[in-house]
């Protein structure tokens, strides 16, 4: 019997090749007519034998889920894929969950201790024991068990964690709720557990039918309105046009598109528990006037009737948290003393030898008028500079200022030692359901409010910043002294609904007493060319090759990983460049065969010449996956879903290691036994040790990262690999070439004229900037509408 991965098929689906977990290559056939179908990509545990080097199939089990190093450390710490598969093949076996009826048994125990030893065994038996102990994930399992043979407990567990907030406002279990709404598993973050959207609904027409429902109910057309929805604003968006979800379920389901919306319209208050969305048609002419005038301006088509909007519940009333409360602090009475602020603003140009452009000190005198205000500027503005101007004058007149941004390496950048994470400052630990959840001011998080009075808080990075991040920080500093949000509006929009930095870049723009904007535009990085075609991207125009941008033809990802690889080495062996000055990045993470993926496995091997078969080696190049606190313990719980991985961790965690923020890229340096050393420069340099069985939870290969984890953080010498250089938005080619400081930029794969292409600008919506200009003046927006009010009037789509 032999596991692994399709990588190659023909159009027969009877031959092909698979990729084995220990990474070697084999042909196979099937000769039978009994086999079941072969898809490409998929994981297999197949039966057969080898005849001429050939692996004939005789019978072959789909693995829906490959088991992830993640996953594996979350449910079993210390327990490694390698350590579950010899588990899995010695009881012949393709899933953990089948271990489950085994637990208690004596025999199954010592076999554990034989393979992982004493102590591992100890964890993972407990582990197991915990799951099968435990009811609603046994209900849940009972149920999946029964209808989907490929899913493991690992999708179980994940589930079932999703989905017990919403079991509890239906003061019910998971396992019910999912019996009354098989789909509801579509409405929850379905990319942290399914490959696809289509993966998903397979599995929840799977439990479906068993139950005896119809592929159409209607609980499924409103879940799967919810998952659109949700997977919509992923992009940036805050909602989704109506038309676009009703087209998009319709595609989803075959029905008509009128099918569709008499469905969701015919909704009723119990669906106000187990899944809903909220149309919001207020603000809709307002909305299309600026998406007719940005059209016509950029040569741009947008959505027809976007104005029609449809939100889940979790962004409408975060949107209308912020609003509300936004709207009560540029309302509120404000002054600082402007000759206190220019005096001390002398003292540091002196100090520090500088000269500010008139925009910068514009930037720091609006303190004394504005309770907020908003930075905006392309790289090179000098940014930096006027935080770092803001914090030393604040703290000369008594203020305490408190930088933040949306990641640690962003936050590290402007304030070293000092800068903090917004999700650390507004404690924002956990994953939350993206249909109910909600933002407001707990006892600890009023008792903090006092403690704001002297505070101003600086953002960093807002462009990254989403609608439910701004909510939580609200939250947690509505009643500070005065606000100033920095950022760079052309990079790429956040991870999830967004709009946030642009809605009051507008609003600051507009003449509103207490709230204004800057625009930084007189640039620093003179002596490089990299601005230049940067500015180039956000015109629309060809960008040029010259000494500080080349672009490298190649096909496919074979290709483009040698060319990534013959940049390097060129830069480290003829320029004499350290790795620590390259960052090469990509637009894909990939599975081994692109993206990211591919090129740590690539870099790894052939310019630090690691083998592959060593996981973590002397000399890696490292990057944090998460944030890692040195005083996580004494916060709630709230970092950790599994207690027992909480327990184990702190009980490995040296107590002398520094708090290390997630993205930060470092270098292990040694590694003994089981203690690893790892050297983070970001940019001050620090030393963490590590227990080697902590690595998994924190740490991944950095060879290579993502765009989006490289955002906030910047390096001399630039690669960024993509095989669809014309698929790449003007954004986030703007985003690239600004990662490079004063130094250069090597775009990698495809056509020279698939980079030269005109990239037209994109648009988020968002009802944002109106929402808060409602808060603002009553008389010239309709206000927000009263929430019982909006239930009963759209208690799902209207």
């Amino acid at each position: 019997m032999v596991r692994g991965k399709v990588i190659k098929l023909n159009k027969e689906k009877t031959a092909g090749i698979l990729l084995l977990d220990e990474g070697k290559k084999i042909k196979f056939k099937i000769t039978s007519d009994n086999v079941s179908p072969i898809f490409l990509y998929r994981y297999y545990k197949l039966q057969g034998n080898f005849i001429d080097d050939i692996f004939v199939i005789e019978n072959s089990y789909n693995i829906v889920e490959e088991i992830t190093v993640k996953e594996v450390t979350e449910l079993f710490p210390s327990i490694t894929p390698d350590d579950l598969k010899n588990i899995l093949d010695t009881f012949n076996t393709i899933r953990i969950g089948d271990l489950l009826a085994l637990v208690n048994n004596t025999e199954f125990q010592e076999k554990c201790k034989s393979i992982l030893g004493e102590e591992k065994a100890k964890i993972f038996l407990g582990n197991l024991y915990d799951i099968e102990t435990d009811k609603e994930y046994i209900e849940v399992w009972d149920l999946f068990n029964k209808t989907n043979t490929t899913v493991d407990i690992t999708t179980v567990v994940k589930i079932t964690n999703a989905l017990k907030h919403r079991a509890a406002l239906n003061e019910t279990t998971v396992a019910e709720i999912i019996r009354k709404n098989p789909w509801i598993i579509t409405q929850i973050d379905i990319t942290d557990i399914f490959d696809s959207i289509s993966q998903a609904l397979k599995v929840a027409n799977n439990i479906a039918k068993h139950l005896g429902y119809h592929e159409n109910d209607r609980k499924a057309i409103i879940s799967y309105a919810i998952a659109v929805t949700n997977l919509y604003t992923q992009n940036g968006n805050s909602y989704i046009p109506y038309y676009t979800l009703l087209n998009r379920v319709s595609q989803l389901t075959k029905l008509d598109r009128n099918e569709v919306a008499n469905i969701l319209k015919a909704a009723n208050d119990k669906d106000i528990k187990t899944g809903y969305l909220i149309r919001y048609n207020v603000y809709k002419d307002e909305l299309e006037e600026d998406l007719k005038n940005f059209s016509e301006a950029n040569d741009v088509t947008l959505p027809q009737y976007a104005g029609y909007s449809v939100y889940t519940p979790k962004i409408f009333h975060m949107e209308r948290y912020i609003s509300k409360t936004l709207g009560k602090i540029i309302k509120s009475d404000y002054h600082m003393d402007i000759k206190e602020i220019k005096l001390n603003l002398e003292n540091f140009i002196k100090e520090n030898h500088l000269i500010l452009t008139d925009k910068q000190k514009e930037a720091i005198f609006s303190l004394a008028e504005n309770k907020i205000t908003i930075i905006n500027g392309k790289a090179g503005t000098g940014k930096s500079t006027v935080i770092k101007a803001l914090k030393k004058i604040l703290e000369s007149m008594g203020y305490d200022p408190v930088i933040l941004a949306p990641t640690g390496v962003a936050s590290q950048r402007i304030a070293p030692g000092e800068g903090a994470t917004i999700h650390r400052y507004a404690h924002i630990f956990e994953d939350t359901d993206p249909v109910f959840d909600s933002v407001e001011e707990t006892k600890e998080e009023n008792r903090r409010q006092t403690e704001n009075e002297k505070k101003v808080i600086i953002v960093d990075e807002m462009s990254m910043i989403t609608v439910p991040v701004l909510a939580r920080l609200l939250s947690a500093s509505s009643n500070a002294e005065a606000f100033v949000f920095v950022g760079d509006s052309n990079q790429l929009p956040p991870i999830g609904a967004g709009g946030v930095f642009e809605a009051l870049i507008s609003l600051g723009n507009s003449n509103i007493k207490n709230i204004k904007t800057v625009t930084l535009d007189t640039p620093f990085r003179s002596t490089n060319t990299i601005l230049e075609n940067a500015e180039r991207v956000l015109k629309g125009e060809e960008i040029i090759e010259d000494s500080n941008l080349q672009i490298i033809e190649a096909k496919g990802w074979k290709e483009i990983s040698q060319k990534v690889v013959e940049v390097i080495e060129d830069l480290i062996n003829k320029e004499k460049v350290e790795y620590t000055d390259i960052l090469v990045l990509s637009n894909k993470r990939g599975e081994e065969k692109n993206g990211t993926s591919l090129l740590n496995n690539v870099i790894r091997e052939k310019i630090f010449n690691i083998p592959p078969a060593i996981k973590y080696s002397a000399g890696d190049i490292v990057i944090t996956t998460r944030n890692d606190y040195n005083e996580y313990d004494t916060i709630k719980g709230g970092y950790f879903k599994s207690k027992t991985l909480q327990k184990y961790l702190s009980s490995l965690r040296n107590p002398n290691r520094p708090t290390i923020f997630n993205g930060t890229i470092g270098i292990i340096k040694t590694i003994n036994d089981d203690r690893v050393i790892i050297e983070y420069k970001n940019p001050v340099t620090v030393l963490a040790e590590y227990h080697i069985e902590e690595l998994d939870w924190y740490i991944e290969h950095g060879f290579a990262i993502t765009i989006h984890k490289a955002q906030g953080g910047q390096a001399k010498y630039i690669i960024f690999a993509t095989d669809e250089p014309e698929k790449i938005s003007r954004e986030m080619l703007y985003t690239v070439i600004t990662r490079s400081k004063n130094g250069k930029v090597f775009l990698i794969g495809g056509t020279k004229e698939s980079w030269k292409i005109k990239r037209k600008p994109g648009f988020i919506l968002s009802k944002l900037k109106y929402k808060i200009l409602a808060e603002i003046d009553e008389k010239a927006y309709l206000p927000l509408p009263n929430v019982k009010q909006e239930f009963k009037k759209i208690a799902l789509i209207e």
